[in-house]
Formats: C-alpha cells, sequence, structure tokens
C-alpha cells in the first residue's frame, strides 16, 4: 500500500466547506469522487484540516492510500479534467507510510 499527498487549490465560494456532509457540496466529496473514477476503486481523502462554507484554500494538503504505483502528472491531468475549474490538484507525491495530513502538519493559516 502506498500513501500519496495532493497539494491543493480551491475557490470555495459555491461550496459547503471542505467536509463531506449531508446538506451540501464539499470539496472533500468531489475529490474523492474524481479519484475513484480514475482509480477504479472507492478511494477515501483525508484532509490537513476543515474550512467552513465559503472558504478559499491555496495549499490544502490531503492524503490518500492507493494499492499500486501511480504516474503523478497523469493524475493529476485527469483528476483537473474532471474536477470543477474552481478546484485544483496542484501537486501529488509519494509520502511516507507515517504521514498523516492532519497529524503530520506543522502549521496552518
Amino acid at each position: 500500500m502506498a500513501r500519496y499527498q495532493l497539494l491543493i487549490t480551491y475557490d470555495g465560494t459555491a461550496y459547503s466547506g471542505w467536509q463531506v456532509q449531508p446538506n451540501g457540496i464539499a470539496i472533500q466529496q468531489l475529490i474523492q469522487s474524481a479519484l475513484t473514477t480514475a482509480l477504479r476503486t472507492p478511494i477515501t481523502i483525508h484532509g490537513s484540516g476543515r474550512t467552513d462554507a465559503g472558504v478559499h484554500a491555496l495549499g490544502q494538503v490531503a492524503h490518500f492510500d492507493y494499492l499500486q504505483p501511480i504516474d503523478p502528472f497523469r493524475l493529476i491531468h485527469s483528476l483537473n479534467g474532471m474536477l470543477p475549474k474552481d478546484i485544483r490538484i496542484l501537486n501529488i507525491a509519494c509520502a511516507e507510510e507515517s504521514f498523516h495530513a492532519r497529524y503530520s502538519a506543522i502549521s496552518k493559516v
């Protein structure tokens, strides 16, 4: 199992925030859906923190686990093609197995 780190930017104006919620569309929900489609298996992502409705992010970090190696460049291209224009994946990188987007964060602004 490999762990991958995502670097994400978004304009949160149209969204209910980061975390999946029953009462609105969330950033996490859209990225998970795109990853699930691209990788053809259910994917859960874990963010470094939550944002409220309408809040933007310039460098939100998240991670996910996947059984096989990926080509980060191709996956970024695929995800950005599926995601709305106000959500962009800036980078995907291999991470240490011990890395956790929330618990490994050094600071948040």
